[in-house]
């Protein structure tokens, strides 16, 4: 293939792609402040999030040649010092489980403070917007936690997962907003509450 056929299917490529694509969610909602703290008002509505502080897009965090390093589609902290990663995953590589646990041990290696008690330490939260069925039930929502498993207990470590599923046949569980932003993501058709509305 020569450069020029090169050249006019990677110009087609970016003519088809959508909202689901990594580079152009990460673009649209790091560089728009306003959107990137509706969706995370409409994810989290319990947070009551008031405003974003900080705001990156392909955010890298890499230490070393030797180990896997990983980079954030959008970084972002609110004015209560809590850390958001928001990934879009297009594809199942079915290792989901173990990239929530990296990129949440990046978010919280930055949780606490040289000098501050553990019990100081920030919540953080990995959002995965999902065009497939992580959870395999249907549901357009799972969260993950910490738990004993003798007992059941929650153990309270501050860390948040949530995966959004967007091939779910029901949202009714969520909220209007919610709602149709999925729709969106799924359809690529905008709704009057869709948090994308030009």
């Amino acid at each position: 293939m020569n450069s020029k056929e090169r050249k006019r299917l990677s110009e087609e490529k970016w003519r088809k792609a959508t909202f689901k694509d990594g580079v152009i969610f990460a673009w649209v909602v790091a560089d728009n402040e306003d959107i990137c703290l509706k969706l995370l008002q409409i994810i989290l509505p319990e947070l009551n999030i008031a405003n974003i502080v900080k705001i990156r897009n392909e955010d890298s965090r890499k230490k070393n040649k030797i180990f896997h390093g990983v980079r954030f589609d959008v970084f972002a902290e609110d004015e209560q010092g809590r850390m958001y990663d928001i990934e879009m995953q297009i594809a199942n590589n079915h290792d989901l489980g173990q990239r929530m646990s990296y990129y949440q041990s990046n978010l919280v290696s930055r949780s606490v403070r040289q000098g501050q008690s553990f019990v100081s330490k920030v919540d953080t939260y990995v959002i995965f917007i999902c065009d497939f069925d992580f959870g395999k039930q249907g549901l357009p929502k799972y969260t993950t936690n910490l738990v004993i498993n003798e007992t059941g207990e929650v153990i309270d470590n501050k860390e948040h997962n949530i995966v959004l599923n967007i091939r779910a046949k029901d949202f009714s569980s969520l909220g209007y907003e919610v709602n149709a932003f999925l729709e969106y993501v799924k359809s690529n058709k905008i709704s009057n509450l869709c948090v994308i509305n030009p």
